[in-house]
């Protein structure tokens, strides 16, 4: 099976420096955004640095630079003990990468007045990202509520199939729970902030289309996740909905941030309970909290 993890790692080493490309007709003595965004990829805080914003970019150099060496060295240790917390600094590290892209990337268009962009962009900061979990505004929405209540409906179908033998379990949940909340807000911000906040904006401006650019993040996020599950009992074609659900998922989030004028709060406050209430699901069952993997894995 191609592995399309590759392509999603290929798709952006390609499609974005067109974009950046394309961005070069507009007329701005400021920095680029896209050029921003591709140096936060590359160097950990280089797209503030870029801009000249040394405070910023050696804040997250330093965090990031701690939090990757920190994981590091637990894993090498090569204990149980270890691992778990090693696994979710490294869970801590990727998406404070991808905050920190898109910080670079909005800061950029911030510093020009989004002059001549075709989507919105959004001065929320960290802090407010943070916080949407738990903002009632946006639970009291239909449209947050809407796909939280499906994710709910599936974790009690799964909690309460009658041919589990493993008893739902309560052990352990004052320390569980937190760690898990942290976990699914942790994963919200990051990968909203990159997919939806950065990708589908940079894809807006290469295919100047709002359904292209729903699309092509929504095919990139599905790739970058495991879209396949080996389960004999299943026809082949049905071993993909890990992957369909992820576009669906991917594709309803594009939808929200485009009806929410590219505010990603909502976004964020659905993927964190969304990923919640799997996970606690999980542990309900299981009695345990696994070492947290990569929600996006290198395509190794």
């Amino acid at each position: 099976m191609f592995n399309l993890k590759k392509l999603f790692i290929i798709g952006l080493l390609v499609l974005l420096p067109m974009s950046s490309l394309a961005q070069g007709a507009r007329s701005t003595s400021d920095s680029s955004p896209t050029w921003a965004a591709l140096w936060a990829h590359i160097i950990p805080g280089g797209g503030h640095m870029y801009q000249g914003d040394w405070g910023k970019g050696l804040l997250f150099a330093t965090t990031e630079v701690t939090l990757f060496t920190s994981s590091i060295v637990l894993l090498l240790k090569d204990k149980k003990k270890t691992d778990m917390a090693a696994l979710n600094l490294l869970t801590l590290f990727q998406n404070e990468h991808f905050y920190n892209i898109y910080s670079a990337y909005q800061d950029a268009r911030i510093k020009i007045k989004n002059e001549n962009y075709l989507s919105d962009i959004s001065k929320e900061n960290a802090l407010d990202l943070l916080t949407s979990p738990f903002d009632l505004n946006i639970l009291g929405r239909w449209t947050f509520l809407l796909p939280t209540a499906f994710v709910g409906g599936i974790t009690a179908w799964l909690m309460s199939d009658s041919d589990r033998s493993v008893k739902i379990r309560s052990s352990g949940a004052s320390w569980a729970f937190p760690l898990l909340g942290g976990q699914a807000t942790t994963i919200g911000v990051g990968e909203e902030a990159y997919f939806r906040g950065y990708l589908q904006s940079e894809f807006k401006e290469l295919f100047k289309n709002e359904w292209l650019a729903i699309g092509s993040q929504s095919v990139a996020f599905a790739a970058a996740h495991d879209i396949y599950v080996d389960d004999p009992k299943l026809p082949k074609i049905a071993r993909y909905w890990p992957g369909a659900l992820r576009f669906t998922f991917a594709a309803y989030a594009g939808w929200l941030t485009e009806r929410n004028k590219y505010s990603i709060r909502e976004n964020i406050a659905m993927h964190a309970w969304w990923d919640f209430t799997l996970l606690s699901g999980e542990y309900l069952l299981t009695g345990k909290v696994e070492p947290f993997i990569l929600s996006v894995s290198l395509p190794l």
